[in-house]
C-alpha cells in the first residue's frame, strides 16, 4: 500500500523562512535591535527587519533516507513509501527522521527537531497519528498535612550545611525535570525517553552526597549507619539503586535502549532512597550532630 507523509523540520529560520518572532536574515548580515525609550521601557522602532529567501533560493532536494523517497523544500519534507498499514508507515518514518535529524544536528552543530504532520494512504485515508490526550488532571489535598510540612520546612530552613544544600539542589533538579518532561520534550520522542537517565542520576547524586560512592569513598558501606539507616534498607534499596545506576544507561553508555524502561520502572525506588537519606541527614543535623562536610575536609587534608 502506498503512503504519503508530511514532515516539518525546525528551526525554520535556518532555511531562510519565517520563524515566530525571530529576525531572519542572510548569513553575514548584522542584526540590530529596535530602539528602546529608556524612561518607559517601550520599544520605539523596528531595528533590523527580516529578509527571507527569494523563491529561486529555496532549498529543494530529492533525498533517499533509509529507503524512503523524500522531497525537501525549505523545512518541509514530502515522503512516499510502501507499507502494509499506517502504523508500519509511521514507524518507518520516525526511524528514518530520527537518524537523519541526529546527523543533521551533528553536521550543522545546531539543534534540529522534526514533527510528523500527516500520514495518508490512497486507499484508507489518514492514519491517526499517536498523540497524548489528557482526560483528567486532578489532585487530592490534605490541609493538615501541608500545614505541618510548612512548619517542618520553616524549621529545617535554618540549617546551614554545604552537603545538605548540594543534595537539595540535585533533588530539586531531578524533581523539576520529571515534572516538566512533557513540556520539554514530546512524549513520543527519544528525548523524552532519555530524560529519565538524567532524572535518575540526579536523584542518585542527592543520595550519595551523604552515603558516598564506593568508587571514591572507603566508608561507603558504613556511612549510612551514622544516619540510623538499617542494613536491610541498604542492601535491598540503596544497593539496588546503585546497581541500576551502574548498569542501566545512567552513568555509563549502553547500546541497548530497552534498558531505559528499567530505569523508568525504578524511578520511584531511587526517589524513595534519596528522600529517606536526605530527611534522615536533615534530622541528624537538627539535633546538633556534626556535618558530613567536616569529614570530607579532614579526608582531603590527609591526602595532601
Amino acid at each position: 500500500m502506498k503512503f504519503i507523509a508530511g514532515v516539518e523540520i525546525q528551526p525554520s529560520a535556518q532555511f531562510g523562512v519565517p520563524q515566530d518572532d525571530t529576525i531572519v536574515v542572510p548569513a553575514g548580515t548584522n542584526i540590530t535591535s529596535a530602539a528602546i525609550h529608556t524612561s518607559s521601557g517601550t520599544r520605539f522602532g523596528h531595528g533590523t527587519l527580516s529578509r527571507f529567501r527569494d523563491e529561486n533560493e529555496a532549498i529543494r532536494k530529492t533525498l533517499k533516507i533509509l529507503g524512503l523517497d523524500c522531497r525537501l523544500q525549505d523545512n518541509f519534507i514530502h515522503i512516499t513509501l510502501e507499507a502494509e498499514r499506517g502504523r508500519e508507515a509511521y514507524d518507518r518514518i520516525v526511524d528514518a527522521l530520527d537518524r537523519f535529524t541526529k546527523h543533521l544536528i551533528l553536521s550543522m552543530g545546531l539543534l534540529f527537531s522534526y514533527k510528523v504532520l500527516f500520514v495518508e494512504s490512497e486507499s484508507v485515508g489518514l492514519y491517526n497519528l499517536p498523540r497524548l490526550i489528557t482526560m483528567i488532571s486532578g489532585t487530592n489535598y490534605d490541609l493538615e498535612h501541608v500545614s505541618s510540612k510548612i512548619d517542618e520546612a520553616e524549621k529545617m530552613s535554618a540549617l546551614e550545611d554545604p552537603v545538605l544544600d548540594r543534595a537539595l539542589q540535585y533533588y530539586e533538579h531531578a524533581m523539576f525535570l520529571f515534572d516538566r518532561r512533557n513540556q520539554i520534550a514530546d512524549l513520543f520522542s527519544s528525548h523524552f525517553r532519555y530524560m529519565i537517565s538524567e532524572i535518575f542520576l540526579n536523584m542518585w547524586k542527592a543520595a550519595t552526597a551523604f552515603i558516598g560512592d564506593p568508587s571514591v569513598d572507603n566508608d561507603y558501606r558504613s556511612r549510612y549507619r551514622r544516619l540510623g539507616i538499617d542494613r536491610e534498607f541498604f542492601e535491598t534499596k540503596i544497593e539496588v539503586v546503585r546497581n541500576i545506576r551502574n548498569d542501566y544507561d545512567v552513568a555509563h553508555y549502553r547500546i541497548d535502549e530497552k534498558r531505559l524502561a528499567e530505569i523508568e520502572r525504578n524511578y520511584g525506588l531511587v526517589k524513595e532512597v534519596a528522600e529517606r537519606i536526605i530527611r534522615d541527614y536533615r534530622q541528624y543535623l537538627s539535633v546538633g550532630k556534626p556535618s558530613f562536610a567536616a569529614k570530607e575536609s579532614s579526608i582531603k587534608e590527609g591526602m595532601r
